[in-house]
């Protein structure tokens, strides 16, 4: 009957928006942090070579503390944004994995070209959108990358060395643009 077609339509709606709210974050529609740990798994499963790209928005508890969390959402829905377009050109898959933190793993034969232009991209669409925009605030984003070539030849070699790795380069840029950026938070 036409009441059964209905029912099964609504719960295979249902059906859907769970398993995107499992593997989607609401706020940015990046995967989240469920989906980063499946996908670390099977990139150390299958030994796939991929860059890791760790990223972290700079001066969101700043934010906010200061102007809300309604400015704080915005500010991680533009950086979103960013991240979207300046990596869709390399393929990579995005996830935001924390409050503030960010990953994007790049795959495929110049995966280290394909991140080292979206990363470019990022810096340059977050400097345009620093002049453009009429916001409480400035957008930087630190990041890191490392690569992860599959062979685990040493324990350094392994998939969670290469993310600290990444996480460590990325926590040394935080400093270098806190340090000559900092005071330029505010617009």
């Amino acid at each position: 009957s036409s009441e059964k077609i209905l029912n099964a339509f609504h719960n295979n709606l249902r059906l859907k928006m769970v398993s995107k709210l499992a593997y989607e974050d609401g706020l940015t529609n990046l995967y989240n942090r469920t989906s980063y740990q499946e996908i670390v798994t099977k990139i150390e499963t299958e030994k796939t070579p991929t860059v890791v790209v760790m990223m972290d928005l700079n001066n969101l508890k700043f934010v906010n503390d200061t102007f809300g969390h309604d400015d704080g959402d915005e500010m991680l829905i533009y950086t979103a944004t960013m991240l979207r377009q300046a990596f869709k050109p390399s393929g990579a898959t995005l996830y935001r994995i924390g409050g503030d933190e960010f990953v994007a793993f790049v795959q495929g034969d110049t995966a280290i070209t394909k991140c080292e232009n979206a990363l470019r991209e990022l810096e340059r669409l977050y400097r345009e959108f620093n002049v453009t925009t009429n916001t409480h605030y400035k957008i930087v984003i630190a990041c890191g990358y490392a690569y992860y070539d599959g062979l685990e030849k040493t324990d350094e070699d392994t998939l969670e060395e290469v993310i600290k790795e990444a996480d460590s380069i990325m926590y040394e840029n935080k400093k270098i643009l806190k340090q000559t950026v900092y005071l330029n938070i505010m617009v």
